[in-house]
Protein backbone atom coordinates (compact mmCIF):
# COMPACT_ATOMS: atom_id res chain seq x y z
CA UNK A 1 0.00 0.00 0.00
CA UNK A 2 0.77 3.42 -0.31
CA UNK A 3 1.00 5.65 2.21
CA UNK A 4 0.05 8.88 0.05
CA UNK A 5 -3.03 8.34 -1.84
CA UNK A 6 -1.91 10.66 -5.07
CA UNK A 7 -4.73 11.25 -7.61
CA UNK A 8 -5.80 7.59 -8.93
CA UNK A 9 -7.62 7.09 -12.52
CA UNK A 10 -8.95 3.64 -12.35
CA UNK A 11 -9.92 1.96 -15.86
CA UNK A 12 -13.13 -0.18 -16.66
CA UNK A 13 -12.29 -2.61 -19.04
CA UNK A 14 -10.62 -1.44 -22.70
CA UNK A 15 -10.91 -4.72 -24.58
CA UNK A 16 -8.94 -3.50 -27.52
CA UNK A 17 -10.28 0.00 -27.39
CA UNK A 18 -7.24 2.34 -27.69
CA UNK A 19 -8.22 5.07 -29.17
CA UNK A 20 -11.42 5.76 -26.52
CA UNK A 21 -8.91 4.55 -23.83
CA UNK A 22 -6.10 7.45 -24.66
CA UNK A 23 -9.30 10.19 -25.22
CA UNK A 24 -10.35 9.03 -22.11
CA UNK A 25 -6.75 9.96 -20.28
CA UNK A 26 -6.41 12.69 -21.75
CA UNK A 27 -10.19 14.05 -20.47
CA UNK A 28 -9.13 13.04 -16.76
CA UNK A 29 -6.51 15.24 -17.46
CA UNK A 30 -3.87 11.97 -16.71
CA UNK A 31 -0.05 13.03 -16.19
CA UNK A 32 2.10 10.01 -15.98
CA UNK A 33 4.48 11.73 -13.66
CA UNK A 34 1.84 12.71 -11.34
CA UNK A 35 -0.98 10.52 -11.33
CA UNK A 36 -1.40 6.88 -10.94
CA UNK A 37 -3.40 4.69 -13.54
CA UNK A 38 -4.84 1.70 -12.54
CA UNK A 39 -6.94 -1.24 -15.45
CA UNK A 40 -9.40 -3.56 -14.29
CA UNK A 41 -8.31 -6.22 -16.63
CA UNK A 42 -9.64 -7.29 -19.86
CA UNK A 43 -7.19 -5.33 -22.07
CA UNK A 44 -7.67 -7.32 -25.12
CA UNK A 45 -10.21 -9.47 -27.02
CA UNK A 46 -13.24 -7.74 -29.15
CA UNK A 47 -11.68 -4.53 -29.70
CA UNK A 48 -9.15 -3.53 -32.79
CA UNK A 49 -5.82 -3.10 -30.85
CA UNK A 50 -6.06 -5.18 -27.47
CA UNK A 51 -2.32 -5.82 -28.36
CA UNK A 52 -1.44 -1.87 -28.64
CA UNK A 53 -3.01 -1.32 -25.21
CA UNK A 54 -1.03 -3.72 -23.45
CA UNK A 55 2.11 -2.23 -25.04
CA UNK A 56 0.84 1.19 -23.99
CA UNK A 57 -0.14 -0.08 -20.64
CA UNK A 58 3.51 -1.97 -19.91
CA UNK A 59 5.13 1.26 -21.81
CA UNK A 60 3.85 3.77 -19.73
CA UNK A 61 4.28 1.71 -16.12
CA UNK A 62 -0.06 1.62 -15.73
CA UNK A 63 -1.00 -0.96 -12.66
CA UNK A 64 -3.22 -3.95 -13.54
CA UNK A 65 -4.92 -6.83 -12.85
CA UNK A 66 -5.39 -9.80 -14.50
CA UNK A 67 -8.73 -10.53 -16.68
CA UNK A 68 -10.47 -13.27 -17.60
CA UNK A 69 -9.59 -12.51 -21.40
CA UNK A 70 -5.85 -11.50 -20.70
CA UNK A 71 -5.78 -15.11 -18.87
CA UNK A 72 -6.83 -16.87 -22.32
CA UNK A 73 -4.03 -15.75 -24.11
CA UNK A 74 -1.55 -16.83 -21.59
CA UNK A 75 -3.40 -20.26 -21.74
CA UNK A 76 -2.29 -20.30 -25.08
CA UNK A 77 0.55 -19.49 -24.32
CA UNK A 78 1.43 -22.16 -21.64
CA UNK A 79 -0.17 -24.92 -24.00
CA UNK A 80 -3.81 -25.14 -22.04
CA UNK A 81 -6.05 -23.63 -24.98
CA UNK A 82 -5.41 -24.11 -29.00
CA UNK A 83 -4.84 -20.72 -30.50
CA UNK A 84 -6.99 -22.36 -33.43
CA UNK A 85 -10.09 -21.62 -30.62
CA UNK A 86 -9.72 -18.60 -29.69
CA UNK A 87 -11.41 -15.45 -31.44
CA UNK A 88 -10.34 -13.50 -34.32
CA UNK A 89 -9.53 -10.94 -32.18
CA UNK A 90 -7.61 -12.91 -29.58
CA UNK A 91 -5.79 -14.56 -32.08
CA UNK A 92 -5.11 -11.15 -33.71
CA UNK A 93 -3.63 -10.11 -30.09
CA UNK A 94 -2.06 -12.91 -29.11
CA UNK A 95 0.01 -13.01 -32.84
CA UNK A 96 0.80 -9.45 -31.80
CA UNK A 97 2.17 -9.40 -28.12
CA UNK A 98 6.08 -9.89 -27.91
CA UNK A 99 8.01 -11.33 -25.18
CA UNK A 100 7.88 -8.45 -22.76
CA UNK A 101 4.25 -8.17 -23.15
CA UNK A 102 3.72 -11.60 -22.36
CA UNK A 103 6.12 -11.43 -19.15
CA UNK A 104 4.14 -8.13 -18.24
CA UNK A 105 0.93 -10.35 -18.67
CA UNK A 106 2.15 -12.95 -16.41
CA UNK A 107 2.98 -11.36 -13.98
CA UNK A 108 -0.20 -9.33 -13.33
CA UNK A 109 -1.80 -9.66 -10.00
CA UNK A 110 -5.59 -10.86 -9.21
CA UNK A 111 -6.08 -8.07 -6.83
CA UNK A 112 -4.69 -4.92 -6.20
CA UNK A 113 -4.66 -2.90 -2.85
CA UNK A 114 -4.22 0.99 -3.34
CA UNK A 115 -4.73 1.82 0.16
CA UNK A 116 -7.52 3.96 2.02
CA UNK A 117 -8.07 7.43 0.58
CA UNK A 118 -7.34 10.75 1.77
CA UNK A 119 -9.83 13.13 1.88
CA UNK A 120 -7.69 15.58 -0.24
CA UNK A 121 -9.84 16.92 -3.34
CA UNK A 122 -7.61 16.74 -6.58
CA UNK A 123 -7.82 20.22 -8.98
CA UNK A 124 -8.98 17.99 -11.54
CA UNK A 125 -11.66 19.98 -13.46
CA UNK A 126 -14.11 18.94 -15.81
CA UNK A 127 -15.92 21.01 -18.43
CA UNK A 128 -19.67 19.84 -18.08
CA UNK A 129 -20.75 21.65 -21.53
CA UNK A 130 -17.66 19.18 -23.32
CA UNK A 131 -20.13 16.90 -25.34
CA UNK A 132 -17.57 13.95 -25.04
CA UNK A 133 -18.18 13.52 -21.54
CA UNK A 134 -20.31 12.10 -19.18
CA UNK A 135 -20.05 12.40 -15.12
CA UNK A 136 -21.42 10.82 -12.91
CA UNK A 137 -20.42 10.72 -9.04
CA UNK A 138 -19.54 7.39 -6.92
CA UNK A 139 -21.43 6.93 -3.52
CA UNK A 140 -18.85 5.27 -1.16
CA UNK A 141 -20.33 4.72 2.39
CA UNK A 142 -16.80 5.04 3.52
CA UNK A 143 -14.68 8.32 1.59
CA UNK A 144 -11.72 7.25 3.18
CA UNK A 145 -12.15 3.35 2.65
CA UNK A 146 -9.16 0.72 1.55
CA UNK A 147 -9.35 0.61 -2.52
CA UNK A 148 -9.26 -2.89 -4.03
CA UNK A 149 -9.42 -3.73 -7.51
CA UNK A 150 -9.87 -6.93 -8.79
CA UNK A 151 -11.36 -8.03 -12.55
CA UNK A 152 -14.56 -9.43 -11.64
CA UNK A 153 -15.30 -10.15 -7.76
CA UNK A 154 -15.17 -11.23 -4.24
CA UNK A 155 -16.42 -13.76 -2.01
CA UNK A 156 -17.45 -11.51 1.18
CA UNK A 157 -15.53 -12.74 4.59
CA UNK A 158 -12.58 -14.55 2.75
CA UNK A 159 -9.36 -12.98 3.20
CA UNK A 160 -7.81 -11.42 -0.11
CA UNK A 161 -4.70 -13.76 -0.13
CA UNK A 162 -7.13 -17.10 -0.23
CA UNK A 163 -9.71 -16.01 -2.62
CA UNK A 164 -10.52 -18.11 -5.43
CA UNK A 165 -8.01 -17.09 -8.80
CA UNK A 166 -11.12 -18.28 -11.18
CA UNK A 167 -14.14 -16.32 -9.46
CA UNK A 168 -11.77 -13.30 -9.19
CA UNK A 169 -11.65 -13.25 -12.85
CA UNK A 170 -15.22 -14.52 -13.84
CA UNK A 171 -17.97 -14.32 -11.09
CA UNK A 172 -20.70 -11.91 -11.36
CA UNK A 173 -23.16 -13.42 -8.82
CA UNK A 174 -23.39 -15.32 -5.35
CA UNK A 175 -25.77 -18.10 -4.13
CA UNK A 176 -27.25 -17.78 -1.02
CA UNK A 177 -24.93 -20.02 0.84
CA UNK A 178 -22.50 -17.58 0.04
CA UNK A 179 -20.42 -19.24 -2.97
CA UNK A 180 -19.49 -17.07 -6.49
CA UNK A 181 -20.93 -18.02 -9.18
CA UNK A 182 -19.95 -16.97 -13.14
CA UNK A 183 -23.49 -16.53 -14.22
CA UNK A 184 -26.75 -16.25 -13.29
CA UNK A 185 -28.00 -19.20 -11.79
CA UNK A 186 -31.38 -19.87 -9.98
CA UNK A 187 -30.46 -18.44 -5.85
CA UNK A 188 -28.43 -16.27 -7.21
CA UNK A 189 -28.07 -12.05 -6.69
CA UNK A 190 -24.84 -9.85 -7.97
CA UNK A 191 -21.77 -10.14 -5.57
CA UNK A 192 -22.05 -6.53 -4.79
CA UNK A 193 -25.48 -7.01 -2.63
CA UNK A 194 -23.28 -9.10 -0.40
CA UNK A 195 -19.84 -6.99 0.02
CA UNK A 196 -20.38 -4.63 2.78
CA UNK A 197 -17.25 -4.38 4.31
CA UNK A 198 -16.98 -0.52 5.98
CA UNK A 199 -13.36 -0.54 5.51
CA UNK A 200 -13.04 -1.35 1.60
CA UNK A 201 -14.37 0.03 -1.30
CA UNK A 202 -13.72 -2.56 -4.27
CA UNK A 203 -13.51 -1.13 -7.62
CA UNK A 204 -14.34 -3.70 -10.54
CA UNK A 205 -15.78 -4.74 -14.09
CA UNK A 206 -16.10 -7.89 -15.96
CA UNK A 207 -19.92 -7.02 -16.27
CA UNK A 208 -20.85 -5.27 -18.98
CA UNK A 209 -24.51 -6.00 -18.99
CA UNK A 210 -24.86 -4.36 -15.47
CA UNK A 211 -23.09 -1.68 -16.87
CA UNK A 212 -21.95 1.31 -14.20
CA UNK A 213 -22.78 -0.16 -11.11
CA UNK A 214 -22.43 2.57 -7.97
CA UNK A 215 -22.85 1.54 -4.31
CA UNK A 216 -21.91 2.22 -1.30
CA UNK A 217 -19.13 -0.99 -0.71
CA UNK A 218 -18.05 -1.30 -4.39
CA UNK A 219 -17.98 0.48 -7.95
CA UNK A 220 -18.29 -1.46 -11.73
CA UNK A 221 -16.88 0.67 -14.66
CA UNK A 222 -17.74 -2.20 -17.04
CA UNK A 223 -20.03 -0.09 -19.53
CA UNK A 224 -19.77 -2.05 -22.82
CA UNK A 225 -17.06 0.16 -24.63
CA UNK A 226 -16.43 -3.28 -26.95
CA UNK A 227 -20.46 -3.04 -27.74
CA UNK A 228 -20.45 0.34 -28.69
CA UNK A 229 -21.24 1.65 -25.46
CA UNK A 230 -18.95 3.41 -22.83
CA UNK A 231 -15.68 3.45 -21.82
CA UNK A 232 -15.94 4.67 -17.95
CA UNK A 233 -13.23 5.43 -14.47
CA UNK A 234 -12.99 6.49 -11.46
CA UNK A 235 -10.93 9.22 -10.38
CA UNK A 236 -9.49 9.49 -6.81
CA UNK A 237 -9.79 11.21 -4.14
CA UNK A 238 -12.73 12.56 -5.46
CA UNK A 239 -15.02 9.74 -7.07
CA UNK A 240 -15.83 11.50 -10.19
CA UNK A 241 -16.67 8.50 -12.62
CA UNK A 242 -15.87 9.93 -15.92
CA UNK A 243 -17.25 8.16 -19.11
CA UNK A 244 -16.69 8.61 -22.62
CA UNK A 245 -18.99 6.95 -26.00
CA UNK A 246 -17.26 4.08 -27.79
CA UNK A 247 -16.44 5.31 -31.65
CA UNK A 248 -18.25 2.25 -32.93
CA UNK A 249 -19.13 -0.87 -32.30
CA UNK A 250 -16.62 -3.35 -31.87
CA UNK A 251 -18.01 -6.42 -30.95
CA UNK A 252 -21.87 -7.81 -30.70
CA UNK A 253 -23.05 -8.62 -27.32
CA UNK A 254 -23.36 -12.68 -26.92
CA UNK A 255 -26.93 -11.92 -26.55
CA UNK A 256 -28.54 -10.19 -29.35
CA UNK A 257 -31.23 -7.25 -27.75
CA UNK A 258 -28.62 -6.55 -24.71
CA UNK A 259 -28.92 -2.99 -23.00
CA UNK A 260 -26.34 -1.17 -20.69
CA UNK A 261 -27.09 0.43 -17.66
CA UNK A 262 -24.90 3.62 -18.61
CA UNK A 263 -24.79 6.94 -17.12
CA UNK A 264 -27.69 9.77 -18.25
Amino acid sequence: MESQFRKTIIVGDVHGCLDEFLLLLKKCNYKRELDQLVLVGDLVGKGKYGYDVVKWARENNAKCVLGNHDEVLLDVRNGERPLGGLSDTHRRDYSNLNEEDFVWLENLPYYLELGPVTSQQTETLYDKNDSDLILAKATPFNPNANIIVVHAALKPGVPLSEQSKRMMTRARNITSKGDLVEESVPDSVPWVTKWTDEHSHVVFGHDAVRGLQINPYSTGLDTGCCYGGLLSALVLPDWEIVSIRAKEMYSKPNKPGTTFNVPA
